[in-house]
């Protein structure tokens, strides 16, 4: 079975949760229109990944890594908003694959995590932890703090990713110096990919 057989047995299983065209139907279809354009656009920039994946998986974990954990990630590439996301979610299902990763309720969270921050939060996630590990990041967000950059960092330290600093009851803007990275982050950094030492 090639790899564009095991996403169309995938995708019908996705298709499950795309809204039902026959409510409304134009926008049914518009949106199902639109949603295969990016699916095909986001499997085509990830096919190669995809294919190595399910090649490595074998038939004994087929059902689990296939069925359960490849639909899941094709569900949400189908689903977000972001094209460039897509390599998260093949990063996470190539993660749970190559480390036998079977906890699937903790699998569900990190993919949910990853669903609910937008690229410019998971940047500023990884920017914040290299500087904070000496390193010299790239910085998208220019050395003023923004309204955007605290809305971004507010985000991150409600979703438990990152802790922000208080002082005397009062948040404040964000000290970079003492933001601390929390170990749920380190785990979804580990999760997509992205290599840190422990």
């Amino acid at each position: 079975m090639n790899v564009n057989e095991l996403v169309s047995q995938l995708l019908e299983k996705a298709e499950s949760v795309l809204p039902p065209g026959e409510l409304v139907p134009y926008i049914g279809n518009l949106f199902q229109f639109n949603k295969n354009r990016q699916f095909e656009k986001r499997i085509k920039a990830n096919e190669e990944k995809l294919i190595k994946i399910f090649k490595s998986i074998s038939e004994v974990e087929y059902d689990f890594f296939v069925e359960k954990i490849g639909t899941l990630a094709i569900q949400k590439i189908i689903l977000d908003e972001q094209d460039d996301k897509a390599e998260y979610f093949v990063l996470g299902f190539e993660n749970c694959v190559n480390k036998n990763l079977k906890d699937e309720d903790r699998i569900i969270n990190y993919f949910d995590v990853i669903s609910d921050l937008r690229m410019i939060d998971i940047k500023r996630l990884i920017f914040l932890y290299e500087y904070l590990e000496g390193k010299e990041p790239e910085n998208v967000f220019g050395s003023d703090i923004s309204s955007h950059t605290r809305y971004v960092d507010q985000k991150l330290d409600r979703m438990n990713l990152i802790i922000k600093p208080t002082f005397e009851g009062m948040e404040s803007d964000t000290v970079i110096d003492q933001v601390t990275i929390t170990t749920f982050a380190l785990e979804i950094l580990d999760f997509i990919g992205y290599v840190y030492e422990q």
